[in-house]
């Protein structure tokens, strides 16, 4: 045999196994520190990804209740710096800092959420961290596509967040930031921008620099109305804006042309604007928790497939403005205090989903046999004697959730794939 060949296999395959022991070994190293510190490496750790022998990836588990400490945040910062994703999640110690994040100069997403679920287990519900503000050196990880750092104390911004013209989600939800700066308008790729949960009274003009800027969230910050300037985001397909103080909306939602889904819960929202009819491209309508009582008859303009909730408002009779949404596909009027049902509900006939739990009705229409599209009906907690006999009309209802009191005809009973569950079957399976 060829000495020279015989030297070549040789060389390779040492070197093939040096990469390989070396692979191995990085992630051995981190599985040894964590367990050295009473982290459990396999119950901790989700995803361990290498790529020429370097942790490229590392993603921590959810609901991890052990305790990120100070040490953790440290090693990773200081030892495996050819990280493009960060992913911490669990419950953190307090007054931690993540300035050892700095040297991470080649990641692309990170995220370090404080979990919501740590407060029952003796942790705070936001965790203080060392400083008050954003740890500023993350700013330097130029290539940073996704940043999220989430139930925290930090009071601002990055001050130099305007070096991460790449990014493209940024969610700073649950902390305390009160100032919303102009130079938020330096992120150009910005597509999703989620402040859910802060102190935020006001939004910067600069706001409508961000061109790409698709969802926004505001839930949860001390508003008492939706900022006029995001009626004139036109590239919006998102907004979030619940458990703030508004009453109303402003004609302006109209104007929101490429609006997708709209989010407002937990107001005192009494009232629509008819331009809500102008959101041709609508298709999720989410209005859980205010004090609603009527819905514009524009709704009917909707032509997309929408999905509309209006549970836990203050309807008394059906909204008999929603039968004219042609391509309804899921209505939830749960948890209000309708006592009827009326025949203009057989006009929706795309309807596959429809929740009255928790009302007081005590009639339907047979007209509800004209949904021959019905998948599930939900009409637990009322005062419904009999079911129409309409209802074995429903070849595709393949769930009734109903009171175990109310009688319901054989008709609906054969109907070859469905599944009755009485509220008394609930208490049982409890």
């Amino acid at each position: 045999m060829n000495i020279k060949f015989l030297f070549n296999i040789i060389y390779f395959t040492l070197l093939f196994s040096f990469a390989l022991g070396e692979s191995i070994d990085e992630c051995k190293k981190l599985s040894d520190f964590l367990n050295n510190n009473d982290i459990n490496y396999h119950e901790s750790i989700a995803i361990c990804e290498m790529k020429n022998g370097k942790i490229t990836r590392l993603l921590f588990k959810e609901y991890n209740i052990k305790t990120i400490s100070q040490k953790i945040i440290n090693e990773i910062g200081n030892n495996y710096r050819n990280l493009t994703t960060l992913h911490i999640q669990g419950c953190f110690e307090k007054n931690i800092n993540f300035d050892s994040i700095r040297h991470l100069l080649n990641l692309t997403s990170l995220k370090i959420v404080h979990d919501l679920f740590c407060s029952y287990h003796n942790y705070p519900l936001l965790i203080k961290t060392r400083d008050e503000f954003f740890p500023t050196g993350i700013c330097k990880a130029e290539n940073l596509k996704e940043i999220t750092f989430n139930g925290f104390e930090f009071y601002n911004f990055p001050k130099r967040i305007s070096n991460l013209t790449e990014l493209e989600v940024l969610d700073l939800s649950r902390n305390k930031i009160n100032v919303f700066p102009n130079r938020i308008g330096d992120l150009v790729n910005l597509k999703k921008l989620n402040l859910n949960s802060n102190d935020i009274t006001e939004v910067p003009k600069r706001i409508l620099d961000l061109k790409n800027l698709e969802i926004i969230k505001l839930s949860n910050n001390p508003l008492n109305k939706i900022p006029k300037i995001l009626y004139k985001i036109e590239s919006l397909k998102e907004l979030e804006f619940g458990g703030n103080k508004i009453t109303s909306i402003s004609e302006s939602i109209g104007d929101l042309q490429n609006l997708q889904e709209l989010y407002i819960f937990g107001t005192k929202l009494s009232s629509l604007p008819e331009s809500i009819g102008n959101l041709k491209n609508l298709q999720t309508l989410f209005l859980t928790d205010n004090e609603l009582t009527s819905i514009p008859e524009s709704i009917g303009n909707i032509q997309t497939p929408l999905e509309l909730y209006l549970n836990e408002n203050k309807f008394i009779s059906f909204p008999e403005s929603i039968s004219n949404i042609q391509n309804l596909k899921r209505l939830n009027l749960s948890d209000n205090k309708l006592t009827s049902i009326p025949e203009s509900i057989g006009k929706l006939k795309n309807l596959k989903f429809l929740d009255l739990r928790r009302n007081e009705i005590t009639n339907i229409s047979e007209s509800i046999g004209n949904l021959q599209n019905l998948l599930e009906l939900l009409l637990w907690d009322n005062n419904i004697a009999e079911l129409p006999e309409s209802l074995g009309k429903l070849e595709n209802l393949g769930a009734l959730y109903v009171d175990e009191k109310t009688k319901i005809p054989e008709s609906v009973r054969l109907l070859p794939d469905l599944s009755i569950i009485t509220d008394q079957d609930y208490l049982d399976e409890d």
